[in-house]
């Protein structure tokens, strides 16, 4: 275990800077590249590991090309609007490669759109279990990987555990391994202000090197099949079967609407008719989520409900158990 004195100097600001500078294919070559007939691309970095840590390489665009550092007494803070997700890409490139950490790395693009091209991803060997790095604050998120047992497991390393939004590893179930993914330290993501404070991203990634450390060798199984089929909801606009804890409306309907959140959905669709009529009536699927008799094609929706607790909240996971939540409109991040 590093010495929590040598995890900030491990830290390459400069490293940081490079990354975000650089384009998707630049990123991306470092990999084997894969592009799927609409010209959408993930690349795999094969390290030799048994673990494979995500991060997804586009970025809100159009928000300034500002990289900046503030040294504070107790911190450091390092803003740039690409942050979101290039911080993970540089964590999983060049960081945990100096903290000794060997893990295979999946780089996506379009994640920021909802339709992440971790859904295209075929692995040439088993993975033991999935880390996505594209998380604000300092939490865990597992999205529809929850269960009891994992949730203990990850109790055991991390300060919180939720439910989460959406990113790369939503997208990847069809793998039947478990997936988390953690908070970096980044925060007002989406936006000209957003920055990370180093001091919180250590903290995580010392965390995460423990994680490892215990667990690289363990295969954490994952069922897709895990959830109560009359947990499955609808999307308002197709009417395709949703997930528990995913909120009103699929992937498909909003790219079709080339939306960004809910509030977007409300007030942006003109032409309701025709968009279900381009639909077919219900949604494409993306063969992400397996086919329930009776449920239409089992698209993943674009966004999950947040249930978050604390460790002082365990008690109350019979309660959540019994009555799971229900999604709500939060947008699609």
């Amino acid at each position: 275990m590093i010495a929590k004195a040598n995890m900030k100097r491990l830290f390459d600001v400069e490293a940081l800077r490079r990354r975000c500078e650089q384009s998707i294919d630049e990123i991306m070559a470092e990999g084997v590249v894969v592009e799927n007939e609409l010209g959408r691309k993930h690349s795999l970095v094969d390290r030799g590991g048994r673990v494979l840590v995500v991060a997804h390489c586009d970025f809100v665009e159009d928000l300034g090309e500002n990289f900046s550092v503030v040294e504070l007494k107790s911190d450091t803070l390092v803003f740039c609007p690409k942050l979101d997700d290039r911080l993970g890409v540089y964590l999983a490139l060049d960081f945990l490669p100096r903290a000794g950490i060997v893990a295979d790395v999946l780089l996506t693009e379009d994640e920021e759109v909802g339709r992440s091209t971790a859904e295209d991803f075929v692995p040439n060997k088993a993975y033991n279990w999935i880390a996505g790095l594209d998380r604000r604050g300092t939490d865990v998120v597992v999205y529809q990987y929850l269960d009891p047992e994992f949730e203990d497991l990850l109790f055991d390393y991390f300060e919180s555990v939720g439910g989460g939004t959406f990113s790369d590893i939503s997208s990847m179930e069809r793998l039947g391994i478990k997936a988390f993914n953690l908070g970096i330290g980044f925060s007002a993501e989406h936006s000209e202000v957003c920055h990370c404070s180093v001091g919180d991203c250590m903290k995580q990634m010392e965390r995460f090197i423990s994680f490892h450390e215990d667990m690289e060798g363990v295969e954490l199984p994952h069922d897709p099949g895990i959830w109560e089929e009359e947990w499955v909801e609808e999307c308002a606009l197709c009417g395709v079967a949703l997930y528990p804890n995913e909120t009103t409306f699929c992937n498909d309907c909003v790219v079709a609407c080339g939306l960004r959140g809910i509030e977007d959905v409300y007030g942006g669709i003109d032409d309701q008719d025709g968009l279900l009529a381009e639909l077919g009536g219900r949604g494409r699927t993306q063969g992400i989520a397996p086919e329930r008799e009776g449920l239409g094609s089992g698209v993943r929706g674009a966004h999950v409900g947040e249930v978050r607790r604390e460790k002082n909240g365990r008690e109350n996971r019979k309660s959540r158990r019994e009555n799971p939540p229900r999604g709500f409109a939060s947008g699609l991040y």
